[in-house]
């Protein structure tokens, strides 16, 4: 079932914060009359939402990529996170130019790119969630750590232990993330290290 978040994508860090709260508080969907000649109306369920943003995964100190999934999932919402470089500069990360996606699907988790993919069922398949994934390269740019959390759970465990050269990479610039379902309450994504990351809510 395709499905649609229910208010538009809202995304900030720590010291644009204020700004972007007045903006979401003046242009969200019905605040105000005069907004309904600017924006489309609210979409309805059962649709999809993708949006694409300009991210620095990477730390480019510590050479870290830290990203975390808190949502309510189902076994009919879909939520991922595609990463790779904008090559034609149009502001969007077109399927070609993908080259690492992570999220969750229908009840599972998957990690894919270049042909490969991997799945990980999870546990339990409805409820909050909260997934982790945590990867580090060394200073000749070779992955030397990773690992994957559903929760407390360790998972992708054949990943983990044999790190295909294409997880992850310092040139990514672009994200796109995309949003089949529901989300109740609001799904976040978070891009870096606490206390600062960048945060994505879906709503």
């Amino acid at each position: 079932m395709f499905l649609i978040l229910r208010a538009p994508i809202v995304w900030y860090n720590s010291c644009v914060k204020l700004i972007l709260t007045l903006l979401l508080l003046l242009f969200s969907c019905g605040s105000f009359a005069a907004t309904e000649t600017l924006l489309h109306s609210c979409p309805p369920p059962d649709t999809e939402f993708e949006t694409n943003l300009v991210a620095e995964v990477w730390d480019s100190f510590d050479r870290i990529m830290d990203i975390r999934f808190e949502f309510n999932a189902s076994l009919s919402n879909n939520v991922q996170a595609a990463f790779g470089v904008d090559e034609d500069h149009d502001g969007v990360l077109s399927i070609e130019e993908s080259e690492f996606t992570v999220g969750w699907d229908c009840g599972a988790w998957f990690v894919s790119g270049y042909g490969e993919e991997f799945v990980e069922p999870a546990a339990v398949q409805s409820g909050a969630k909260s997934f982790s994934w945590r990867a580090r390269m060394d200073a000749g740019d070779r992955l030397c750590e990773l690992s994957a959390k559903d929760g407390n759970a360790a998972v992708f465990s054949s990943l983990t232990n044999n790190i295909p050269g294409w997880i992850c990479r310092c040139s990514w610039d672009t994200m796109r993330l995309t949003a089949r379902g529901t989300f109740d309450p609001d799904a976040v994504l978070y891009i870096g290290n606490k206390p600062n990351p960048l945060q994505v809510i879906l709503r």
